[in-house]
Order: structure tokens, then C-alpha cells, then sequence
């Protein structure tokens, strides 16, 4: 535009003669379309406000590159701390309580230098014959002192079929194994098992014996061996007052009756017999 105007005046200079300068303002229509280059603009001197509205638009329209590679993974944070806890879930319902019986953990204790049987006695609602009777376990557990034995298990006998065990079988042991003391009727005993034996099963259990016919708790007759089952015992052993279908009707654990259960004391569980087939149960000492 500068070159424009120059020319302009000297061509003024040239028809007018002298000095006199251009009599008006150019405006757009005196330049020829496309004469303006450029060159012919001051650089910085166009603003945005001064291109074209597509020119414009163009210029603000960003253009997404591609992505570059990723960058290597950095180090794990810390841990947060911890969230707020949650709100409790509702109450479930209860359950319903274990049964408890409580026949269950009778102790058992037999005083130093005496001879005192302690026991615990269950008297069955329903007698059974001795070659029906099922298998009874029970468990023990040595509480205290040095003994070698555990609990002894005695089977109260009806033996004379009355319906009804009258044998005093705890004085039998106490006053000399006198056989007044069994009044018509018998027991068998179980002879303990060791105190390292914490379940005892009496009647696959071999150490029974029967003071039937005698005050002697061990017979003569052979087929009452010491060293048999309690089904064994009864089927081998020729006593006259003894008899496989005879009916138990009471049921012992008992401590003591010598020296070997000084100071000891043992913890017994009922043997399984079930609740509604025990009409009583009792416990005690005896002897001195």
C-alpha cells in the first residue's frame, strides 16, 4: 500500500505540477483487487477481529495428535487408610439350645488311707436281660492323684425274678464279700480300665467277674475266665445264680474298695443310656 500511495502522489506532482499533495483519502474501490501483497502489510498489525470468519474458525480448531507410547508404570502408593464401616446386618434368629444332661461329668473321689467306694448309681426305667444288653460307653477323665484305675462298672442283676435288684452289691465289697449281702439276687462286675483310657466300652470289655454262688469273686468253674466279654462271661460261667436272660436293673460306675484309689479322683460321663431309660440317679460314698 506504501509503494500505492507514493505512486499516487507522484503522479499528482507530474499533472499538477509543483508540490501539491492528493486531494483525498484512498479508499478500496481505488486499489486493483490483488495488487495488495503481503510484503505490503506491517507485520503484528492484523488482528483476529480482522479475518474472515472461516479463517478464523479454522485457526481455533484444535487437531488431536496421535497418542504416544506409555510412559513406564510408577511405584504403588501407600495404602489408604481404611473406610468407614459398614452398618451391621440384622440379628440372626437363635438357635435352639443343646440339650444338657446332667448326668453328665459326675466326679468320682476316694479319700486318702481309706477304703470308701464312691459311685454313681442309674436306675433303669426299663430292665434289660443281661444277653440284650447293648454296649454302654462312657468316657473318663483323671482329675487328680497317682491311682492306677479308673471307674469299675457293676451291673445289678434281678436273679431271682422278682422284678426287683435287692443285692447290696457296695456292701458286698465293703463288709468282706459276705454273700448274705446279694439278698436272692447277683451282680457282674467290670474291672476298671487304666486311667490312660479315656473312652471306656464295658460290655466288648474283657475283666468281668460275679460273686454268684460264693463270696469268691473269681470261680473255679472254667467257664467263668476272668479274661472274657461280658456276653462270654455269662454264657460260659455255670452259676447258680446267674442266667443270660436275667435283667439288669441297675447300672454303677464306682471308685474305690482298696488302697489302688487313694486319693484319686476321676470325672465320668453317664453311660449311653438313654434319658427316658434312666428312672433315677444317685451318687455316694460308702465304707470308711
Amino acid at each position: 500500500m506504501r509503494r500505492t500511495v507514493l505512486a499516487a502522489a507522484a503522479v499528482a506532482v507530474l499533472l499538477g505540477g509543483g508540490t501539491a499533495t492528493a486531494s483525498k483519502l484512498l479508499t478500496g474501490k481505488d486499489i486493483r483487487n490483488g495488487s495488495i501483497m503481503s510484503g505490503d502489510i506491517r507485520n503484528g498489525t492484523l488482528r483476529e477481529g480482522d479475518l474472515a470468519q472461516a479463517v478464523r474458525t479454522k485457526l481455533n480448531t484444535t487437531v488431536s495428535g496421535s497418542p504416544g507410547q506409555s510412559g513406564p508404570r510408577g511405584e504403588r502408593g501407600p495404602q489408604g487408610l481404611p473406610g468407614p464401616a459398614g452398618q451391621p446386618g440384622p440379628k440372626g434368629d437363635r438357635g435352639e439350645p443343646a440339650p444338657v444332661d446332667p448326668s453328665l461329668g459326675r466326679l468320682l473321689y476316694v479319700g486318702d488311707g481309706t477304703e470308701e467306694i464312691a459311685h454313681v448309681t442309674y436306675e433303669l426305667a426299663v430292665p434289660v436281660a443281661l444277653e440284650d444288653l447293648p454296649d454302654i460307653p462312657f468316657f473318663q477323665e483323671h482329675v487328680y492323684g497317682d491311682g492306677d484305675f479308673g471307674a469299675n462298672v457293676i451291673l445289678g442283676v434281678d436273679a431271682d425274678g422278682d422284678g426287683r435288684y435287692e443285692a447290696d452289691d457296695l456292701g458286698w465289697h465293703v463288709d468282706g464279700q459276705v454273700p448274705a449281702a446279694l439278698g436272692g439276687d447277683s451282680f457282674v462286675e467290670m474291672d476298671a480300665r487304666g486311667l490312660d483310657a479315656d473312652k471306656v466300652e464295658p460290655v466288648v470289655s474283657e475283666g468281668w467277674y460275679s460273686p454268684s454262688g460264693a463270696g469268691d469273686a473269681h470261680a473255679d468253674d472254667p467257664g467263668c475266665e476272668y479274661d472274657q466279654t461280658l456276653a462270654e462271661f455269662v454264657a460260659g460261667c455255670d452259676e447258680d445264680r446267674l442266667d443270660p436272660t436275667d435283667e439288669v436293673h441297675v447300672v454303677r460306675l464306682v471308685l474305690g474298695g482298696s488302697s489302688s484309689w487313694n486319693d484319686v479322683a476321676v470325672r465320668v460321663t453317664a453311660p449311653t443310656v438313654a434319658s427316658d431309660e434312666v428312672e433315677s440317679i444317685t451318687t455316694g460314698i460308702v465304707g470308711g
